[in-house]
């Protein structure tokens, strides 16, 4: 019995000493230190049924994982080595370890090379491989034309020529990053033969396009495209339209609109699927389509109330140079939004605005002849910014801001700054009968004389027309989208009329075209021309 314990204890002392020599201090005295058999006994076993509890713990640890490398080099059979965890998200250079351990792996084991070549797994580390060698030499063609590398080169002649026959290989995005980035390097005067042999892929393999992206980049270079090619992206673009995203939108209307391509079916279809998203979107994306519809002039309701609706809960932590810029989108597609246009925020950011974005707030109120609810405070702060700034515009900004106060009836506080800058001839842009600038003081020598005006649209002398009734011809463009509100210009061309004394008779588009007979137009006329003479003679 003792000498199986003793044979126990030992095994025990073993047991414990492998564990990585854990025990304590006293078990590793000298025998002479140490306290009598018992005692240590006991201790020891108390001892090792706390570290046996460390053990445990630490066993709950997670260890640090084998190096991916490492796992390669130890896979002893194809099925080990082609895993599914070794596959996932792998680089070119991993790709090659993976090949050439498996090559050694197959002789090794005498495996069947066709089999080897037809396995999907396989012809996914070649994808792999494939794709690093072409981002790699496409990259470093990219870099040489970036640095202005000469075309005769040999380095810059071998990456063109070793491009040039993996061409096929390549997917049509890279085809196309390619192309728009040769094209930016290479003037478009000189012939280059690996561009025109990109173009010329790009043509034959159009139908390979599969994103937004890759159509954007392309129709960015319109200059370099055929016409064949411009219709497939618009067709390809069309065919997509259902699953963009709204960045996609975004980068597709944006660049619509620097190249000033208004294909109205694209147009139609972005703003569709557009509206029909119904998660949030940034504010940023919403800025930039309301410049692109802006720009290219696209009418779309469901689309803007879109854009204001999921924009107005971030106005108030937009700069205002965003608010500016939406606004002026807005008024340049003759669409007003009461919330949006309200000029609360210009009230309580007044100090954060630039002289420049004022005058063009400004512009942008009068081109849709909006009056802010809270007026008073709204021209109070425009007068204090612009009081003594106005001799900074350049002519042509200043003729804008002229007719915009005039047309908000506010050019009589800005006298005086008009009075200095009268050496740039703003009175040729502005009509003669504005009651500041006529009949209050301002130098009429600054005023073009009867029979001397050549310009185009060079104001008339109102005294020059003998008659006393004025008819206005009102058509679809003089108003406000989808309203009968006419637009500022022509409300300061009605009210500068009525000032000059013409009996004034509106005819507007929506009442003409519903006259299908001669007889009822002239009956219109009639109707029209007795009503404005009985409200001449009222008042």
């Amino acid at each position: 019995m003792a000498a199986r314990l003793m044979h126990r204890w030992c095994w025990l002392y073993r047991t414990v000493s492998s564990l990585g020599h854990q025990a304590g201090p006293l078990s590793q005295a000298p025998w002479s230190k140490r306290p009598p058999f018992a005692l240590r006994t006991t201790y020891n076993l108390s001892q090792v049924a706390d570290r046996f509890s460390v053990k445990e713990l630490e066993s709950k640890t997670p260890e640090k994982p084998p190096r991916w490398e490492d796992l390669i080099m130890v896979s002893s059979s194809m099925e080990e080595l082609l895993a599914p965890e070794h596959l996932h998200d792998i680089s070119g250079n991993q790709a090659a370890l993976l090949i050439t351990r498996l090559s050694h792996l197959a002789s090794q084991l005498k495996l069947d090379h066709k089999a080897i070549l037809k396995d999907k797994r396989f012809q996914q580390l070649g994808f792999c491989l494939m794709q690093e060698i072409w981002l790699a030499l496409i990259n470093l063609l990219k870099s040489l034309y970036f640095l202005g590398v000469s075309p005769q080169q040999k380095e810059l002649c071998s990456a063109e020529l070793e491009l040039r026959w993996r061409l096929r290989g390549l997917s049509y995005r890279r085809l196309a990053s390619l192309a728009a980035s040769l094209a930016a390097c290479v003037p478009r005067e000189k012939p280059h033969e690996l561009l025109t042999e990109l173009l010329a892929q790009l043509e034959m393999r159009w139908a390979e396009i599969e994103d937004a992206q890759t159509i954007a980049l392309l129709m960015a270079k319109q200059e370099y495209l055929s016409p064949q090619l411009r219709e497939r992206l618009e067709d390809k673009s069309l065919e997509l339209a259902a699953h963009f995203s709204p960045e996609d939108i975004r980068r597709l209307a944006v660049v619509l609109a620097q190249q000033n391509l208004r294909s109205l079916p694209l147009l139609r279809a972005i703003s569709y699927h557009f509206v029909q998203k119904h998660f949030a979107v940034k504010p940023d994306i919403l800025l930039d389509l309301a410049f692109a519809f802006g720009k290219l002039n696209f009418h779309q309701t469901q689309m803007f109330q879109k854009i204001c609706s999921d924009l107005l809960p971030h106005v108030p932590e937009l700069p205002p140079t965003d608010v500016v810029r939406c606004v002026k989108s807005f008024s340049y597609l003759k669409w007003l939004n009461l919330p949006f246009f309200e000029a609360s925020y210009f009230i309580h950011n007044s100090k954060k605005f630039t002289l420049s974005q004022l005058v063009n707030l400004l512009i942008s109120y009068a081109r849709l002849n909006f009056q802010p609810s809270n007026k008073e405070d709204f021209y109070t702060k425009s007068h204090h910014i612009l009081d003594g700034q106005l001799g900074s515009l350049n002519p042509s900004l200043l003729i804008d801001l002229v007719w915009s106060l005039c047309v908000l009836q506010q050019a009589e506080a800005s006298e005086d700054g008009f009075r200095g800058r009268g050496g740039i001839q703003v009175s040729v842009w502005i009509a003669c009968a504005e009651p500041p600038f006529v009949g209050s003081g301002f130098p009429l020598s600054l005023f073009p004389k009867p029979g001397q005006l050549t310009a185009k649209d060079s104001p008339q002398w109102l005294e020059m027309f003998p008659a006393w009734v004025a008819f206005l011809l009102w058509e679809f463009p003089n108003f406000s989208s989808r309203s009968k509100d006419l637009l500022g210009r022509f409300m300061m061309e009605r009210r500068h009329l009525q000032t000059a004394g013409f009996v004034v008779v509106e005819v507007p588009y929506h009442e003409w075209f519903n006259l299908n007979t001669e007889w009822k137009k002239t009956q219109y006329l009639k109707d029209k021309m007795q009503k404005a003479l009985a409200t001449d003679l009222a008042g």
